[in-house]
């Protein structure tokens, strides 16, 4: 006969429905457990993964400190309290509070829990991609180039010539900050196509993972090299640290040469008025190209190393050369007879 754990888990395949959970897997340690064998599935790096075990690890510990034991103990105080418990550098005290609050929704969306308690955090703000799209055109662009010579201060020449190559890198890639500052030589692969010489970009994204690539031409290639490093394994960094906080201090002094930067740049919009700039813009400003130049969406997705349904969310909308397309079917579409 089979079993009813069996049963269980043929009705839930053929139903689409979520397999019960029993009450030893409402315990607050089996559920993380459950919680990290399922992300071992999702194709992210061992590295992640135990670093998301280590930070559920300190909730627990947390929460079985204040005498919640279960998953269904745990309330939207208990979160609260918890993250303004965390100290550290800002980056890994939100990563650590952003894997509870996935780890909670793992636990409501398998019926451990009735109701989400990190929930009520979360600001619900309006969904306006405006606000999170930053897109430099050309011009923009420009000005940000121009104001690298002008960040001084504590700056070495070194250091400015080590962010105008990554700028550069970033904008024409598409890579993330944290995958930009670390990326290593050999990440670039010369090769040649009509005569003309290119470069072959791929890497993981050290966020997820995923695989991320692109290619860049000999102009662009001797831009980035002209900051970097004159030897060693990476560009930009005399050695990558293996702790994930020493690794986000290391990030976030390159985030302090950006910030500089868009400061000084001033970078102005259509109508004047001061346009916010961080390191992401300039990843933004590569997928609005891409997309603007046609490349399929999906395309995009996998060559940023991003999701599909977030790329088209995001950044779909605001590619003019697509609203037009779209604008003339609608309008074939409507007078055809």
């Amino acid at each position: 006969k089979m079993s009813e754990q069996k049963l269980a888990e043929l009705e839930a395949a053929t139903t689409g429905q979520p397999m019960p959970v029993s009450e030893d897997d409402k315990a607050l340690t089996a559920a993380v457990l459950m919680f990290v064998n399922a992300k071992r599935k999702d194709n992210i790096t061992d590295k992640r993964v135990r670093i998301l075990e280590f930070n559920l690890e300190q909730f627990v510990t947390f929460c079985t400190g204040r005498g919640k034991m279960n998953t269904a103990d745990v309330t939207t105080a208990d979160c609260i309290a918890y993250k303004a418990s965390l100290t550290g550098h800002q980056n890994t005290m939100h990563k650590k509070a952003a894997a509870v609050g996935t780890f909670l929704t793992f636990c409501f969306d398998s019926q451990m829990i009735a109701r989400n308690p990190f929930i009520k955090q979360c600001k619900v703000k309006k969904d306006d991609s405006t606000q999170k799209v930053r897109a430099l055109d050309a011009g923009q662009f420009e000005t940000l180039l121009a104001a690298i010579p002008k960040v001084n201060g504590t700056t070495s020449d070194a250091q400015r010539s080590a962010l105008y190559s990554l700028v550069m890198l970033m904008r024409h890639t598409g890579l993330a900050v944290r995958d930009a500052v670390c990326i290593e030589r050999n990440k670039f692969e010369r090769f040649e196509q009509n005569g003309v010489t290119f470069y072959r970009v791929e890497l993981n994204r050290a966020k997820t993972g995923a695989p991320v690539f692109g290619v860049i031409t000999e102009a662009i290639y001797q831009a980035v090299q002209s900051g970097a490093r004159a030897d060693g394994r990476f560009l930009f960094i005399e050695s990558k640290p293996t702790e994930e906080r020493a690794l986000d201090n290391l990030v976030a002094t390159f985030g302090t040469l950006f910030a500089k930067l868009g400061k000084i740049a001033d970078i102005r919009d259509a109508n004047g008025d001061k346009q916010a700039f961080t390191s992401h813009c300039l990843r933004h400003s590569f997928v609005a190209a891409m997309l603007n130049a046609d490349m399929p969406t999906e395309d995009v997705a996998l060559m940023i190393g991003d999701d599909l349904v977030t790329v088209a969310r995001h950044y779909s909308a605001f590619i003019t050369s697509r609203q037009r397309r779209l604008t003339e079917r609608m309008v074939a579409m409507l007078t055809a007879k």
